[in-house]
């Protein structure tokens, strides 16, 4: 598994893109990857039966952010 985006200062998080109130700026998030969409899919599903706030499945399973 890669942690593809993790904590972000606030300059980053706008040249990425990031939402204003991103759990990233608070390092309360992360991006993840496993390399394959299949492994993707099956880490969703784990991470769905853990507490969370937010789980997206981002860019169709390009990567999965999590934030707690």
């Amino acid at each position: 598994m890669y942690v593809n985006s993790g904590y972000r200062c606030p300059a980053l998080n706008a040249v990425v893109g990031g939402a204003k109130r991103s759990y990233h700026l608070l390092g309360r998030a992360a991006d993840l990857t496993t390399g394959s969409r299949a492994d993707n899919r099956r880490l969703y599903d784990i991470l769905r039966t853990l507490p969370h706030h937010e789980l997206i499945w981002e860019r169709g399973g390009l990567w999965i952010h999590v934030a707690w």
